[in-house]
């Protein structure tokens, strides 16, 4: 019967085990309880680790200042070399306070400590217990009065960082992007190491190189903030549980002008557009280079599939709408380029679409002149409205534009334009800045174009490219048939040969033919 009874207590226990091994486990934060001629103190064990292990210097100020003033004193200095991890870290320890219950009870032992040593003939003490609230009323984080009070304003910073630290690496919805290293935390020894730095000297003077050191031994987010812009690497376990990373680069030997990086947040773009602006927000995913000024120089964007709404890009006398209606992209990205003041010269958006009809590709470039920016180049799916008219561009569209907002030259957009032959349909066509014809082709039509030039009378091959001056007349052709009657500039006769190439001055007299033309 004993035996029996035996059973049903282990019975009743293992559930309880069980539950405290699951998603709502404790992590805590523990102390050194020393006791020596009847004098009892508490050292926080990841101040004591920094010191022993480690060889680091405690430095959080004098010993005037209060715990609170402690804490401000780390995060502001961490604040110089990650100031997006200071502001999270902030806004948790000014929360602290109210999500701490204080009690006069002994609290359990939580495993969580990993390897660790402490001095002869003092014990660890488990002062802190972090645990997320399932139940109104509770609190995330618990402290033993008793042991509180025996510790010094050092070791209650030094408890409150490393509580704020673990929260952000426990917490499942936390926006700092820590969600992806919980798992490489069995233990605190990591977030200690971390702590303990945090309270070190080596805080106000330590190089951006040496930080992300610092960030993959603790395998915590790997991230800094750099000129603005939050830095992050690539950094993962290797099968021997060390973290490996692939680091910025940097331009000096001390670490301290980042050459490349990847961007962790989303930056906000404003591109002014003519007479408005537009604005442009990109989640970024890709690799950053700066100047050695520090200034962005390029930043190389992507997206993971999604979709994408059409934007309409304001363009003088007209706009673009791009892609053509809300859908799938599979490929996506950006290319920025900055100058050495930081300023954005050009914008490049490339991307591979689909929706339930079709599949479509297209690019669009905007560069910046002056004050403001326009749409240099277009090519692939989108609408086109320029001048009162509205074109339809596909795979193989290609337009470009002048700064002024004039069109520069469309491929595979049929348009008609006025020429000295009067108007023509082509899908090719060059222009000046004024808006004038410089060249067309007539994409393999056979048809000729004629006219009349100092009383000889021309046929010109229609699927040949024309060019003109920018008056208007003839510059370059193709001659349809055997012409005579022409002069060059001497007055000598000139013979064109059908299907041969000539040029014309603007007095319409022949300056090459054939071959002899460049």
């Amino acid at each position: 019967m004993k035996k029996i009874k035996w059973l049903m207590t282990i019975a009743l226990l293992f559930p309880l085990i069980a539950i405290a091994g699951a998603g709502q486990e404790g992590n805590g934060g523990d102390g050194i309880f020393c006791s020596v001629n009847g004098k009892k103190s508490v050292q926080f064990f990841d101040l004591y680790e920094a010191e022993k292990l480690y060889g680091r210097k405690l430095d959080l100020g004098s010993s005037q200042l209060t715990t609170k003033e402690k804490l401000e004193l780390a995060l502001k200095r961490l604040a110089r070399i990650d100031q997006a991890r200071a502001q999270v870290l902030k806004k948790l320890a000014q929360d602290f306070w109210q999500n701490t219950f204080f009690t006069d009870d002994d609290l359990a032992d939580l495993p969580d400590a990993g390897l660790g040593s402490f001095p002869a003939g003092c014990q660890i003490k488990q002062v802190a217990i972090q645990k997320t609230p399932i139940f109104p009323g509770a609190k995330l984080y618990t402290i033993d009065r008793k042991l509180w009070n025996l510790m010094n304003s050092d070791s209650q910073a030094a408890l409150v960082l490393h509580e704020i630290v673990l929260n952000t690496v426990r917490d499942s919805n936390a926006s700092y992007g820590q969600k992806q290293f919980r798992d490489f935390h069995t233990d605190t020894q990591r977030v200690r190491y971390y702590t303990g730095w945090l309270t070190s000297s080596e805080v106000a003077t330590i190089s951006l190189g040496d930080y992300t050191k610092i960030l993959n031994l603790s395998a915590l987010d790997s991230s800094m903030t750099y000129r603005g812009f939050n830095l992050t690497w690539q950094q993962k376990l290797n099968h021997e549980k060390t973290m490996v990373s692939g680091e910025p680069e940097f331009f000096d030997t001390g670490k301290n002008l980042v050459k490349t990086a990847f961007i962790a947040d989303p930056h906000l773009f404003t591109i002014p557009m003519g007479s408005g602006s537009l604005l442009m927000k990109f989640t970024f995913q890709g690799r950053i280079s700066f100047h050695q000024n520090g200034q962005a120089s390029v930043i190389d964007s992507f997206s993971n599939p999604s979709v994408h709404d059409e934007i309409q890009i304001p363009i003088n006398n007209g706009y673009l709408i791009w892609p053509e209606n809300k859908i799938n992209s599979s490929n996506y990205s950006e290319e920025f380029k900055f100058d050495d003041r930081g300023i954005l010269t050009t914008m490049r958006s490339v991307g591979e679409f689909k929706n339930n009809y079709a599949e479509s590709s297209g690019a669009f470039t905007i560069k910046r002149s002056g004050n403001t920016y326009f749409v240099s180049a277009i090519t692939g799916d989108g609408t086109l409205a320029f001048k009162s008219k509205i074109y339809s561009l596909d795979d193989d569209s290609s337009v470009l534009f002048y700064e002024t907002g004039e069109l520069a030259a469309v491929s595979q957009v049929p348009m008609t334009v006025k020429t000295i032959f009067g108007e023509i349909e082509s899908s090719d066509i060059e222009f000046y800045p004024t808006g004038n014809v410089k060249s067309l082709a007539g994409a393999g039509e056979d048809k000729t174009l004629k006219i009349q030039i100092n009383g000889v009378n021309l046929e010109m091959q229609r699927k040949n490219r024309i060019s003109f001056y920018e008056n208007g007349s003839i510059f370059s052709a193709v001659m349809s048939k055997e012409t005579a009657g022409l002069k060059d500039p001497t007055g000598k006769a000139i013979t064109v040969f059908a299907r041969e190439r000539f040029n014309l001055d603007v007095n319409g007299a022949v300056t090459c033919t054939g071959r002899s033309c460049p």
